[in-house]
């Protein structure tokens, strides 16, 4: 599963006066995510675009620092803007038989995980290590919960992409971060992999959340991302 799957917004835990109120992770992909009072940000270095998800009104923004251009909606209505940019299949992927299997424990940027091998149809899939720090894996089931609302509407395009749907590896992810996930081709090709290099706590301004000034609104997705 891409990070896209950990692209949503989150409801804040409480947090003690003076202790810090976020999260910052950074990824071997260059990537970071900001996790604070109940919104996330995501700053891609694939596409140079940064995306933005509010879990208190429900909507994200999505916007090109280098256009100066934003899109922002709900969830309804960016599956409204997907269903017209990806066409619905006449036939969808086999569904695999999914098992869920754990691997041990690693300790990845400071914080321990556990590992789960994640089998399909027998062969493996994907091996995920999700974070057992409690007061993430609390932040993170909600950005989960709304990210499966925002990806609810995009549809499968093979039975790989139809593992990351299923109810037992939702469940998986929903338990805690994930910090690290290696996926693999014919159970023993690693065709992808991401990693949290550094997890921190910090105090994060309510800016960081927000478009930034001038930036001009666009009905469409594909003018930030063409």
């Amino acid at each position: 599963m891409t990070k896209p799957a950990l692209l949503f917004a989150i409801i804040a835990v409480g947090f003690a006066p003076n202790a810090l109120a976020g999260w910052v992770a950074e990824y071997t992909s260059g990537d970071v995510v900001y996790i604070s009072s109940g919104k996330m940000k995501q700053v891609s270095t694939e596409d140079g675009t940064s995306s933005l998800f509010d879990g208190k009104t429900g909507k994200s923004s999505v916007f090109s620092t280098s256009k100066k251009i934003y899109w922002q909606g709900t969830g309804e209505e960016f599956c409204a803007v997907m269903k017209q940019l990806i066409p619905q299949l006449d036939q969808k992927p086999a569904k695999p038989s999914i098992s869920i299997e754990p691997a041990g424990n690693e300790t990845i940027a400071g914080t321990v995980t556990r590992k789960y091998q994640v089998m399909a149809d027998g062969h493996l899939h994907s091996e995920v290590w999700v974070a057992e720090n409690q007061e993430l894996a609390n932040e993170s089931k909600a950005v989960n919960k709304l990210g499966e609302e925002f990806s609810s509407c995009i549809p499968a395009q093979s039975t790989e992409e139809m593992v990351d749907r299923d109810p037992a590896y939702l469940k998986l992810v929903n338990q805690g971060y994930v910090m690290k996930e290696v996926t693999y081709l014919d159970g023993n090709m690693p065709v992808s992999s991401d990693e949290v290099i550094s997890l921190r706590q910090e105090n994060i301004p309510d800016s960081e959340f927000e478009v930034p000034a001038g930036f001009r609104r666009v009905q469409s997705l594909m003018e930030i991302w063409q």
